[in-house]
């Protein structure tokens, strides 16, 4: 039989004491108070709550049976949550990788808080340094199991402008900005029915976005926002919970050991982690603990002091202490006391560099996000200098003000190291290096630095070493953003242009479309008037353009296309036309607007070819390939698209052979010819995923999702689809997330789930609605049409068909006329109309046959019965001979047929 399982506080006094744990050091693990762990322990009649027993679990570091074993007792009725795991897990919270010293008084103050359901706003504050973020990651990770949807943590210190933290909590969370709708109302709807617990880490220099935070607390009457700030955020229904330093030991006689202390075990844990061999005794404990009352049992000023230990032992510490006791305790009499003694505390560590590390480790605080050992050289070197003195770098590593950051990847193409320094001590030397004067000439210097690496990126990312450089710019996003963020506020119009005209393909490719335009939009309101500003000036248009199309934003577009053509055919260089005009033939084609994409891309054409700009040329041919595949023209869109790959393939453009090899696979597609759109399509989707292009790849993902749906393998088109659908809308695309969505809705009706198909496709043809996207609408309503056939409502599917075939007639685009055509040949049957609807089914047969097109059926099912129907009727040769009739019809003669069907 099997055996009688324990009450669960025996079972957790044997675990913990298998584990070599005392009740203090387990309810620290845990985030408990000590005494409830005893009671715990010793009152088998309480029942504790499965949100405790999991912290206990994760504290003890039970395995799968024992994990199991201790929700068996909490609830021996229960089912318990799966091993190793919480009731919920979050994804989007960091895990620390040192356990949280003396904060268990603070944890179970703050989740007591939090379980509160009059406090939805939290600010933990505190000076920096104190641990406000450390405190937030471990809350974070033990409470998830009482948030429904979990923890999300979101890092706002690279932030400079509070603008961006709408797009960087939007980013975090997965949803992401487009064109029509406004980011802050996405991220709205997305919060407004989660229960969420959402963490903003590093509020203190963007407290202009307090108001967006109670914005969304007033909306999402589920979420819960825990702020680390040095400040409150001062908005209504805010609660502040002040983060104090660690407790130090009480002054005791010297005949009387120390009592221990949190703050002496952070020090001798750091001591011993920086390689320091502190000599065991109480000496050595009394001089330590009087050191941690020196520093006010500040964690980071700890830290500093405890990476000392292996050059000086404790005692000429403490003396050196006592040097600089004044500064520890002086400054502003205007800032608050403890935020005066991190600030001087840092000083101490900095005034213990000669004067040459001061300075350098000055200029190494330009730097947003860390650097290499490259910009460095090129920003901080002395003058007369090429680099960086290595030794000044090592001091300043062992010293802690400085991290040295390795890469994971040990091979050879893995990226160098990187430098990086804590916020909390850059932003002290950001203070000395204005204090010196240096600040102007130092972000000149960083700006010029990255603005070279950009220009330098730019051509590369149509390249063979492509991904490299985008990971590369990826790295260094943060630093690109202080570039222009110093040139936006300076006024340097012509640097900011450069930049972010340079960065938007960049921006394209890795998603950052809102954050893109945002910055485009600020450096094109600075304005330029100097001749060799101009063509700056035209590439951010064009950046504009195009990002401002990825996101359905037309109007915005098209007035950048605009401005950029007629000022690259004032003042601009050929190539910069070029550029223009292929963007104005893109956004005419995304458009709908098949004829008028046309022009552009063949004056580019023209000029490039003048001017032997191969790129150019290439995305001239590639964009009138795509127009004239759209109108029905598909064998010259095919000669057009033979042409681009042999260009792309000269040029070592991955990308651009990628977006080739999709024009391809997709005309192979309107051909019929699905195996070799897969095969095509397989290779463009190896390449995109490849250069992490995600706008390319959801394209790649969406072209095979319908191959496989017209090839009735639905099964496997539905998770291509949905991971079509993820992307787009992870950039913020949503009118390319309708699109996928759509054909989700197609694959789900011939599943026969003819509900769900009609979710999806309302979802899907409200977005298109509201960009206006007049393709993607008739697409959408035709297989809206096919659901509401297959339900029985012949009338509704009559007008949805007749509404789709204005659409389509609307933009000339005739290549799935031949959908609506079997619609409408159902539709009649239904009436009893049956020589219509045989001649229906002529007409959709001829009009695929005068377009070189063999689309398959929407509905394979739903059409094949309808035939078997109305041939029973009419007999094989009735059908055959109104069959032939509708063949015969041409296109308007069969637009005519089918608008008086419906």
């Amino acid at each position: 039989m099997p055996p009688i399982p324990l009450a669960f506080g025996t079972l957790l006094k044997g675990l913990r004491l298998g584990a070599g744990l005392a009740q203090e050091a387990l309810a620290e693990r845990a985030g408990l108070s000590a005494k409830a762990v005893s009671e715990l322990e010793r009152n088998p009649a309480r029942p504790p709550r499965l949100a405790t027993v999991t912290l206990l679990a994760d504290a003890l570091r039970l395995g799968p049976e024992e994990r199991t074993r201790l929700f068996a007792a909490a609830r021996p009725t229960a089912q318990p949550p799966a091993p190793g795991r919480g009731e919920v897990v979050s994804l989007h919270v960091p895990q620390p990788l040192t356990p949280l010293i003396g904060r268990a008084d603070d944890v179970t103050a703050v989740v007591a808080l939090l379980r509160r359901e009059d406090v939805r706003l939290l600010t933990l504050t505190g000076p920096g340094g104190v641990g406000k973020t450390r405190l937030a990651l471990h809350i974070g990770q033990h409470v998830s199991g009482v948030f429904a949807d979990g923890v999300a943590f979101v890092d706002l210190s690279p932030l400079r402008d509070h603008d961006l933290v709408p797009s960087t909590v939007a980013r975090r969370l997965g949803v992401k900005g487009s064109g029509g709708v406004p980011l802050h109302d996405q991220l709205t709807d997305y919060l407004r029915s989660k229960h969420l617990l959402l963490v903003l880490d590093n509020f203190e220099h963007i407290l202009a976005a307090g108001e967006m935070v109670l914005n969304l607390l007033m909306t999402c009457l589920r979420l819960v926002v825990l702020v680390t700030s040095r400040e409150a955020l001062r908005v209504r229904g805010e609660r502040v919970y002040s983060v104090g330093p660690l407790e130090v030991p009480d002054p005791t006689d010297s005949a009387q050991p120390p009592t221990p202390s949190p703050a002496v075990d952070l020090f001798t844990q750091r001591a011993q982690s920086a390689g320091a061999d502190l000599a065991p005794g109480e000496d050595t404990d009394r001089v330590v603990a009087e050191i941690c009352r020196r520093l006010d049992g500040l964690p980071l000023a700890i830290e500093l002091a405890a990476a000392w230990t292996t050059l000086l032992p404790p005692a000429a510490l403490l003396a050196r202490l006592d040097l600089r006791l004044p500064m520890l305790i002086g400054g502003s009499q205007d800032l608050p006391p403890r935020q005066k003694t991190m600030r001087d505390t840092v000083a101490w560590s900095y005034d213990m560099l000669d004067a040459r590390e001061q300075r350098l480790f000055r200029w190494l605080c330009v730097f947003a996000g860390g650097c290499t050992f490259e910009a460095a050289d090129a920003v901080c070197a002395e003058s007369g200098e090429c680099s960086v003195p290595l030794h000044e770098l090592a001091t300043l590593v062992d010293k802690s003000l400085l991290r040295m950051r390795s890469h994971e990847n040990r091979g050879s193409d893995a990226p160098e190291p990187r430098l990086t320094l804590l916020e909390t001590i850059r932003e002290y030397g950001i203070e000395r290096l204005e204090a010196h004067g240096e600040a102007g000439t130092l972000r000149e210097r960083h700006a010029a630095f990255y603005l070279t690496l950009a220009e330098t990126a730019e051509p590369e990312l149509g390249g063979p070493d492509q991904a490299a450089w985008s990971a590369r710019l990826e790295r260094e996003h943060d630093n690109m953003r202080a570039a222009l963020h110093w040139a936006q506020d300076r006024g340097h119009a012509t640097t900011g242009l450069r930049l972010a005209g340079a960065l938007w393909r960049y921006w394209s490719v890795r998603g950052y479309l809102s954050e893109g335009r945002l910055r485009l939009r600020a450096m094109l309101r600075l304005g330029v008037s100097a001749d060799d500003a101009f063509p700056a000036r035209v590439k951010a248009l064009i950046g504009m353009a195009m990002l401002a199309t990825d996101q359905g934003a037309f109007e915005e577009a098209s007035t950048a296309c605009a401005q950029a053509v007629a000022l690259a055919s004032e003042h601009g260089k050929p190539r910069d036309l070029v550029a223009a005009l292929n963007a104005q033939g893109r956004l005419a084609r995304v458009q709908d607007r098949y004829a008028d994409a046309v022009g552009p891309h063949e004056e580019a054409l023209s000029i490039a070819c003048e001017i032997g700009d191969r790129a150019g040329e290439a995305g001239a041919l590639v964009g009138m390939a795509s127009a004239l595949s759209l109108t029905g023209d598909i064998e010259r869109g095919s000669l057009f698209v033979e042409d681009a790959l042999a260009v792309f393939r000269e040029l070592g453009d991955k990308g651009g052979l990628a977006g080739a090899l999709h024009g391809q696979a997709l005309q192979a597609l309107s051909r019929g010819e699905y195996g070799t759109a897969e095969k095509v399509g397989n290779e463009a989707l190896s390449l995109f995923r490849a250069l992490d292009d995600t706008g390319q790849t959801a394209e790649s993902l969406w072209m095979l999702g319908i191959a496989a749906q017209k090839q009735g393998n639905y099964d496997r088109a539905a998770p291509l689809l949905e991971e079509s659908v993820i992307l787009r809308r992870d950039r913020g695309d949503e009118r390319g997330a309708a699109a996928s969505q759509g054909t989700l809705g197609l694959v789900a009706l011939n599943q026969g789930d003819i509900p769900g198909a009609r979710v999806q496709l309302t979802e899907a043809l409200k977005t298109l609605q509201q960009h206006e996207d007049r393709w993607g609408q008739g697409m959408t309503l035709t297989f809206l049409g096919h659901v509401e056939l297959a339900a029985g409502d012949a009338p509704c599917a009559q007008t949805l068909f007749r509404d789709s075939i204005m659409h389509f007639r609307a933009i000339a685009n005739h290549l799935y006329l031949s959908w609506c055509m079997e619609g409408l040949a159902g539709v009649a049957a239904a009436r009893g109309e049956w020589e219509r609807a045989a001649r229906l089914c002529g007409a959709r047969k001829g009009l695929s046959e005068s377009l070189g097109s063999a689309v398959s059926s929407a509905y394979p099912a739903g059409y094949a019965l309808m035939q078997r129907n109305v041939r029973k009727v009419l007999g094989e040769e009735g059908f055959a001979e109104a069959s032939a009739a509708g063949e015969r019809l041409s296109l308007e003669e069969t637009l005519a047929e089918a608008l008086g069907a419906a």
